[in-house]
């Protein structure tokens, strides 16, 4: 059944352009509001859907970028990104494997195969977002961060009879 690690070749680069074409057509079996499902199989199995991890997502949107569809690569990119953000805002803690489909890190009901905990302060998840970050734009950033965009300071020219005030006195 499709996996996601059939984006590994293009990551690696090994890929032709045509091979790489096709794979991209098929990110849409894959792609979900968090980012990207590891299979496309519901076998109650932590490495099939609906989970995504990070860093199969960080290997898929690298190769997609290596090969031309940067556009699919930032999509994928700030839906995994913003997941991480708002379960992180949540609850306080970065987790190894979280669900794309609903958007969340509660998986315990849904695993019967592998860990049912979601173990936190996971490595590969923070190395990964930040990788994932490391690749938007600056204004991709700030809008992910809800930070404003930063105005231009514009200094006061002080007329020569004008008195400085420093707020000081």
């Amino acid at each position: 059944y499709p996996f996601l690690t059939t984006f590994y070749p293009l990551w690696a680069g090994i890929a032709s352009r045509e091979q790489a074409a096709r794979v991209a057509r098929n990110l849409p079996k894959f792609e979900r509001p968090g980012g990207l499902q590891t299979s496309t199989y519901l076998s109650a199995s932590q490495w099939d859907a609906p989970f995504g991890w990070a860093p199969l997502q960080m290997i898929a949107v690298d190769g997609l970028r290596r090969y031309g569809y940067r556009e699919d690569a930032d999509r994928v990119s700030k839906k995994f990104l913003s997941l991480v953000l708002a379960e992180y805002q949540k609850t306080g803690t970065i987790v190894e494997k979280y669900d794309v489909v609903r958007r969340g890190t509660d998986v315990s009901s849904e695993v019967r195969f592998g860990y049912r905990s979601n173990e936190a302060g996971f490595g590969w998840t923070n190395a990964a977002f930040t990788a994932l970050f490391d690749e938007l734009t600056p204004a991709d950033q700030r809008n992910l961060l809800k930070v404003p965009e930063p105005q231009p300071q514009h200094a006061r020219i002080l007329m020569a009879n004008e008195p400085l005030s420093t707020g000081l006195l």
